[in-house]
C-alpha cells in the first residue's frame, strides 16, 4: 500500500505595524503626528442628500460638536439613479458611536469601508 503524503499550506505570519509612543515636543523634532481616522461606509441615501447634510447630522449628535469630519460621495458607473453612496470619515475615539446601528436613521445601510481609493 502506498503512502500519501500531504503538506499544509502555511499562512504567512501577518506583521503588525510598530507605532511610536514617545512624547516629544513638536518644536523640537518638526514633525507630528497624523490623525488616525475612523473609515464607514453609508449607503442607500437618496440623491438630494448633499455632504453638508450628512456633517450636519454627525455633529448634531451628542459629542459630535466639533470633531472634524469628512464626507466624500462615491461614484459608481452602474449604478446610477435615486440612491447615492458616501464615505464618511471621523477621529479614531468616534468609532464606536458611529459604527452602532442606532446613530444611523432607518433604512441607511453602513458598514467598516476598507477598500482602497
Amino acid at each position: 500500500m502506498q503512502q500519501l503524503n500531504f503538506n499544509k499550506n502555511r499562512r504567512k505570519p501577518v506583521i503588525k505595524p510598530k507605532l511610536g509612543t514617545g512624547a516629544d515636543n513638536i518644536e523640537e523634532t518638526g514633525f507630528m503626528e497624523k490623525e488616525r481616522k475612523a473609515w464607514l461606509y453609508i449607503h442607500r441615501i437618496l440623491s438630494h442628500v448633499t455632504e453638508d447634510d450628512i456633517k450636519a447630522y454627525i455633529q448634531n449628535k451628542l459629542g459630535f460638536g466639533t470633531v472634524k469630519i469628512e464626507v466624500q460621495e462615491l461614484q459608481f458607473e452602474r449604478r446610477k439613479g435615486e440612491l447615492k453612496s458616501l464615505l464618511v470619515k471621523v477621529p479614531l475615539e468616534k468609532k464606536e458611536q458611529i459604527y452602532g446601528s442606532a446613530f444611523w436613521p432607518r433604512n441607511v445601510g453602513f458598514q467598516r469601508f476598507n477598500q482602497v481609493l
